[in-house]
């Protein structure tokens, strides 16, 4: 009996795809979409070396506005119940962090920089998917989907960082740090079809995505500060003897997807 078992799933898919020809769709459909992404996370930390202050900002103060999610899919319907799709995309997401402020080792507590984490990414996915679908009405199909994706990825460390001192605003500067990662992510969603004519047809799904990004490369910000101070006073009085960075350690572009578009059956 427990040999039996292990071929019931096996035998289960393969009586999909062997069905008789006449219960075949074996359709191809091209489908464009456009949507908009939210959720997304982030961790940072200002740390000094050797240990002197060591600040992480509450992921949960992160603030998320709707990025962008453009999709084009092919898909082949095996049957009227299963079928699987191949895409390519376009994905953009900023995420801001909690701001805070901060007085570097050595200088006066005066010298206050006040700290604007921002976020960015632009990603390319290459999208792979499985679908099941069902009749809800004689124009209305819904569909499941599941999948994983591998993302081209840019990302960017757009962090602002404003020097107050005496109570005026001295300096100014934004922190561009790129760096490129190719990551793979998975994706599970559900949506539905309806038909306009043979040809055409309206969808509307809710994709939620997981793609982590670990790892990511720190930004040394010592000398910047150090050019800063000189700047204020004139000259350097003492050397900042404590190198600092600020590096956002980790970022996720977790989070749902909600988008609209067009399916062209062939």
């Amino acid at each position: 009996m427990r040999e039996i078992r292990k071929f019931i799933v096996p035998l289960f898919f393969l009586s999909i795809i062997v069905l008789p020809s006449n219960l075949f769709a074996k359709k191809i459909y091209m489908k464009f979409s456009f949507g908009l992404v939210a959720g997304g996370d982030i961790e940072d930390a200002l740390i000094s070396h050797p240990e002197y202050n060591d600040f992480v900002s509450v992921s949960s103060e992160i603030h998320s506005k709707p990025g962008t999610d453009i999709r084009l899919e092919f898909i082949y319907q095996l049957n009227p119940h299963l079928g699987f799709s191949i895409g390519y995309g376009y994905l953009h997401k900023t995420l801001t962090g909690k701001t805070f402020e901060y007085t570097p080792p050595d200088l006066p507590p005066s010298l206050v920089f006040t700290v604007y984490p921002q976020f960015s990414a632009e990603a390319n996915p290459f999208y792979l998917s499985t679908i099941f679908s069902f009749s809800l009405a004689s124009s209305i199909r819904v569909n499941l989907t599941g999948g994983v994706a591998y993302y081209l990825m840019t990302y960017e460390n757009i962090t602002e960082w404003h020097t107050i001192f005496q109570s005026e605003v001295y300096y100014r500067s934004t922190y561009n740090f790129k760096q490129k990662s190719n990551q793979i992510g998975y994706h599970f969603g559900a949506g539905f079809d309806v038909r306009f004519s043979n040809n055409l047809l309206l969808t509307i799904d809710a994709l939620y995505r997981i793609v982590d990004l670990q790892e990511l490369e720190s930004l040394d910000l010592s000398d910047e500060f150090y050019i800063t101070w000189e700047y204020m006073q004139g000259f350097m009085q003492e050397p900042i003897t404590e190198p600092f960075d600020y590096q956002i350690s980790e970022a996720s572009l977790n989070g749902l997807s909600v988008s609209v578009g067009l399916k062209f059956k062939f």
